[in-house]
């Protein structure tokens, strides 16, 4: 597994542009709206705490990839990010994931905002390198092919173990 994190400013955008693609269906979440327009009404009190804690880029979007021939049951899946949700410190925050089949390779996309059921900011300072991290526990977990960032390459070998993919 491998991810792809970016920081954005809308999250409706993000959730309009990830429900809206062919071939997609939501998974799961921690809110109760299923639809873009159902989750739009709900995430407007979100919004606003985020924009009075001053955020720039309260939007964390992750697509988190399987490689090419790997599958995983809808059920996997959402083990799969509600742990890596709760690793990455969203628990409890609004966040809404959504199952493609747009391409050859099996994978989700995970559009969060970082306000904390406490309203305060979810920090995501190494959030790459965390993700990594955390996906890479997951893919053993569940006999998926592993990959590594080159920092991790770079680590192991100055660890002296042989790098991986």
């Amino acid at each position: 597994m491998v991810s792809k994190i970016v920081k954005g400013k809308s999250f409706m955008g993000a959730v309009k542009y990830v429900m809206g693609k062919e071939k997609s269906r939501y998974l799961v979440g921690t809110l109760a709206g299923r639809s873009p327009e159902s989750i739009g009404e709900e995430i407007r009190v979100f919004n606003r705490v985020a924009s009075h804690l001053g955020q720039r880029k309260p939007v964390f979007h992750e697509s988190i990839n399987l490689a090419q021939g790997e599958r995983l049951s809808d059920r996997e899946w959402e083990y799969i990010v509600k742990e890596h949700m709760k690793a990455m410190g969203f628990d409890g925050a609004p966040w809404v994931a959504v199952r493609h089949g747009d391409r050859k390779h099996d994978h989700v996309h995970v559009v969060a905002l970082r306000v904390s059921p406490g309203h305060k900011t979810i920090q995501v300072d190494w959030d790459y390198e965390r993700a990594a991290k955390h996906l890479l526990s997951l893919s053993r977990e569940f006999g998926l092919k592993e990959v590594k960032t080159q920092r991790m390459n770079y680590m192991d070998k100055m660890q002296g173990q042989e790098p991986s993919l």
